[in-house]
């Protein structure tokens, strides 16, 4: 940072994180969750493990330039992953699943965060499952039974409903066969794998960052612009 002339803020800004977060980093050696520590190495050039050898080596490595880490079930990875993941979020918020419920159970903040991100111009998109024409082809997904899934993805409905409010901010129903949860911020993705007869909590969850040149990354994201463009405003938008 010294050499390059980066000050705290600069360094705060390019990894998402507050000033007094960089100034802990420094001046207190705490190590910030994998995540964080990736945006901040690359704005700096360098290896995060260079920074902060505590990190430790992925959890998986991979031959793919684009694959950050995988966990072998998405219950294994850190519950800060997705909160950075959606602070990071400066352009696009873009969230496709089934009901999602394990979001706001995780992180009660929730609402507050996407409403913010909204408010500064981020655009925000979340797409969920129907629940009046998903519940059977969505239970086989899920693992759930067909009314508990829609009684999920009614509930998960109310609970983003206030984001309707916020110039920016969409919510809509979709009605496909979900093979993936999808979780955009910008160029950061986590991707829950959904495998028959397992729950997505069980389901691998690939982290994935976009490169200039490779296809993981962008697959992903054209596959969610393919179920929002047929998906449905939500019911709890009302009618125009």
């Amino acid at each position: 940072m010294s050499v390059h002339g980066w000050t705290n803020e600069r360094l705060a800004a390019a990894a998402g994180v507050d000033p007094k977060t960089v100034d802990r980093w420094i001046n207190r050696g705490r190590v910030p969750h994998r995540n964080t520590a990736l945006r901040a190495a690359a704005a700096l050039g360098t290896d995060p493990q260079k920074l902060w050898p505590a990190l430790g080596r992925p959890v998986t490595r991979t031959g793919h330039p684009e694959v950050l880490a995988v966990h072998a079930r998405r219950v294994d990875a850190p519950i800060a992953l997705w909160w950075e993941l959606f602070c990071g979020a400066r352009r696009e918020l873009d969230l496709l699943c089934h009901a999602g419920l394990f979001l706001h159970e995780q992180h009660p903040d929730l609402l507050d965060l996407l409403r913010c991100r909204a408010a500064e111009g981020c655009r925000v998109r979340i797409a969920l499952s129907d629940p009046e024409r998903n519940g059977e082809t969505g239970a086989l997904d899920a693992d759930h039974e067909p009314s508990d899934l829609a009684a999920r993805c009614r509930l998960s409905l109310r609970r983003f409903g206030p984001l309707l409010s916020i110039p920016g901010a969409e919510l809509r129903v979709h009605h496909t066969t979900l093979f993936s949860g999808i979780y955009r911020a910008d160029d950061e993705m986590l991707v829950n794998v959904h495998l028959w007869g397992v729950p997505g909590a069980g389901s691998p969850l690939w982290q994935l960052r976009r490169l200039e040149g490779a296809r993981l990354f962008d697959t992903y994201r054209d596959s969610f612009e393919k179920v929002w463009a047929l998906s449905d405003r939500s019911p709890a938008a009302g009618t125009p």
